[in-house]
């Protein structure tokens, strides 16, 4: 199973670390293989940090990457 959570924040607020934690606790909470958070703003360092030690479990897609996302389908 895959969780996508999506966050529609202005390019000044970074999606914080406690967001990306909340989705890991769903994940595990409902045996999610991978949680994907997509925000059309950027995340904050910490949040980076925190899912890039979860591996394989979390991916973060920020404007940016959503941007290419929408263009490959084009």
């Amino acid at each position: 199973m895959l969780l996508i959570e999506c966050k529609h924040y202005s390019k000044q607020n970074h999606v914080g670390v406690s967001l990306v934690r909340s989705l890991l606790g769903v994940q595990s909470d409902q045996k999610a293989n991978k949680g994907v958070l997509v925000t059309t703003s950027t995340f904050s360092n910490d949040a980076r940090v925190f899912a890039d030690r979860q591996q394989h479990l979390m991916s973060l897609i920020d404007f940016n990457g959503l941007v290419e996302m929408i263009r490959a389908c084009q």
